[in-house]
Order: structure tokens, then C-alpha cells, then sequence
């Protein structure tokens, strides 16, 4: 893994504007598996559900290109954003488990190299002030939530997380018109002081560029969104970073 380069995918929001699965595929293709390791810092599909039942063709379309990914020799980890439910932690890859990542993690991924620790999070906890998320997640998350909606029929699933989602985006939205530097400042501190990573990655905000924070030895790093722009972060294997943008013009079916 140390000899290997680090891809961070930051919000793709997939499902949400025409071919963009189709456009994340022919990135991966882009990419020689046994080289790199991926990371997808959360909200990998604009809604989508941990359970097969509820997959929908273009979440299994990614989920077989992924498998390619991994069975040629590359690395996939997921954290799970706000968009992705009912997912359980996955310390290390199963072939009896029917998701294609090395590790699946509600909070943070911590991945070890010669040149350091790098540690990721989706981000959506940074801001300890938007109270009413963070209780909306904590409920969201609960295993009675997901014992519920694993009973429904998977179109009624659909349905009503598309309706939550349209009412949390109202909810909060004041706390989406800016981003909170102070608490990400604090974020950074907190997580160095407890861990000392090298490099401290989230998604969650979409900003424009990286946000790029400095404490002590970590870097941390605020990682644009793939979501329209197709942006994402690559890190070598001294862990220094660049930050790139993929274009793909595919034609309308």
C-alpha cells in the first residue's frame, strides 16, 4: 500500500444529473487498480440504501466496476455521508459481503503509510452548531430506523428518503449559505490532538477548491466535490497532494 497513489472522491451525488455513473466508470477506467487506492469521502449516490433490495441498475452498474477495481489489484474505501443509509461499519472486505469496498465507515477511515497516517471523515459533523442535523443523523442511524424501512417495499423506501432529504436541505439551509471556519479549525485541532494524522481529509462542503488547514504536524483538507465539477484530490505516495478535475463529454442516449 505505501508504494501506492490515493484518488479522493469527495460528493459525486451520483443519480443526480444525466450519465454521471456512466462518467465516474470511465474515470475508474482511467485508473491502473493495481496502483492506486480509492477513496469516496461520502454521498456516493445522491440517495441510496446499504441493502441490494433497494440498489437500483445504476448502483449495481458502479457496484460490479468497483469489483473489477478491486479484483485487479485496487483499493476501495467508503465513509458514509449523510446520503448514504444504513450502512454498518466493514473493517475489511468479505467475498460474502455484496459491497465491493475494502471498508465501509460511518465515521472515520484511518489508512498507514511509511510517510504518515492519513484519516478521513465525510465531514457532516465538523459543524457542531447545526444541532438539528446532527439529531436528524443520530436518528437516521438508529438500527430501529433501519429495521423499519427494511421492512417496506423498496419504491416506498425511495420515495420517503427523497422527501426527508428535500425537507433537510430546508431544515438547515442557513447553515449551508457559508462554511464554518471556526469549527472546522476546531475540527482539525480535535482530531490532531487525538490522533496526529498526517493528513485529515473531509468532503461535505463543497467548496470551489481545497480548503487546506494547517495544525502542528496535520494538514487538513476540505476536498471539493465531484458533484458537476468532476473534481478530485491525488495524493503520491509521500503523501503530497494535487488537486485535478476529470472532463468526459459523453453523448445523450
Amino acid at each position: 500500500m505505501n508504494n501506492k497513489k490515493i484518488v479522493v472522491v469527495a460528493d459525486p451525488h451520483l443519480e443526480s444529473t444525466q450519465n454521471d455513473v456512466q462518467c465516474m466508470v470511465a474515470f475508474l477506467k482511467t485508473l491502473t487498480p493495481s496502483e492506486y487506492i480509492l477513496i469516496f469521502l461520502g454521498d456516493l449516490f445522491h440517495v441510496w440504501v446499504e441493502s441490494p433490495q433497494y440498489h437500483t441498475e445504476q448502483v449495481q452498474y458502479l457496484m460490479s466496476e468497483l469489483s473489477a477495481f478491486r479484483r485487479q489489484g485496487g483499493g476501495v474505501h467508503l465513509i458514509v455521508g449523510n446520503r448514504d443509509l444504513f450502512f454498518n461499519n466493514i473493517s475489511s472486505f468479505s467475498e460474502a459481503n455484496h459491497l465491493p469496498f475494502d471498508s465501509v465507515n460511518l465515521d472515520f477511515l484511518t489508512l498507514y503509510f511509511a510517510n504518515g497516517i492519513i484519516m478521513a471523515h465525510h465531514g457532516d459533523t465538523v459543524n457542531r452548531k447545526d444541532k438539528r442535523y446532527l439529531i436528524w443523523r443520530k436518528v437516521v442511524r438508529s438500527p430501529l430506523v433501519k429495521y423499519v424501512f427494511n421492512k417496506l417495499p423498496a419504491q416506498k423506501v425511495k420515495t420517503i428518503l427523497w422527501d426527508l432529504e428535500r425537507k433537510m436541505k430546508q431544515t438547515n439551509i442557513k447553515f449551508k449559505q457559508f462554511f464554518p471556519e471556526d469549527e472546522w479549525t476546531s475540527f482539525v485541532k480535535q482530531v490532531h490532538y487525538a490522533h496526529s494524522p498526517t493528513i485529515l481529509l473531509v468532503g461535505h462542503f463543497h467548496p470551489p477548491r481545497p480548503i487546506v488547514t494547517k495544525y502542528a504536524s496535520t494538514t487538513g483538507i476540505v476536498v471539493p466535490a465531484w458533484h458537476k465539477a468532476q473534481s478530485y484530490l491525488i495524493l503520491d505516495s509521500q503523501l503530497k497532494y494535487q488537486f485535478r478535475s476529470f472532463r468526459l463529454f459523453l453523448q445523450d442516449e
